[in-house]
């Protein structure tokens, strides 16, 4: 496995961590995943070639959320999942295209986004 395991109260800035490019934040922060999270480390074209680009065409089909443009901040998107209640709909989402880029592959990318729940770090949406 490729997560980039760190104790859970690790620092993940720049300064602390200057190597972090290419480590995947696998629940994106804009969703709650936290600063601290398990990072899954992909190689650049993987990362922003194949993955980014598949999560934020999904995200922008599925939920109307563009990720990725003008005006559209980290807490905007967060205030908006709350709102609408898409922290579930939107993990589900995540997992079907972690599920699927793992078979094509060959990562795990879903025991990642798993082992980030299972260690709480990311913060929950649900409601207002």
């Amino acid at each position: 496995m490729d997560l980039i395991n760190y104790p859970k109260n690790s620092c993940f800035c720049n300064e602390c961590f200057p190597n972090k490019r290419g480590g995947h934040h696998i629940i994106p922060r804009w969703a709650g995943g936290s600063t601290k999270q398990l990072l899954y480390r992909l190689a650049d074209q993987e990362h922003l070639g194949k993955l980014e680009p598949t999560i934020r065409k999904r995200m922008l089909e599925k939920f109307g959320l563009n990720i990725s443009g003008r005006g559209w901040t980290r807490e905007k998107i967060k205030d908006m999942i709350r709102e609408q209640d898409l922290q579930g709909p939107i993990f589900d989402e995540l997992l079907d295209i972690y599920r699927e880029y793992d078979m094509v592959n060959g990562t795990s990318l879903t025991s990642g986004f798993w082992g980030n729940i299972m260690y709480n770090l990311y913060e929950s949406l649900w409601g207002i």
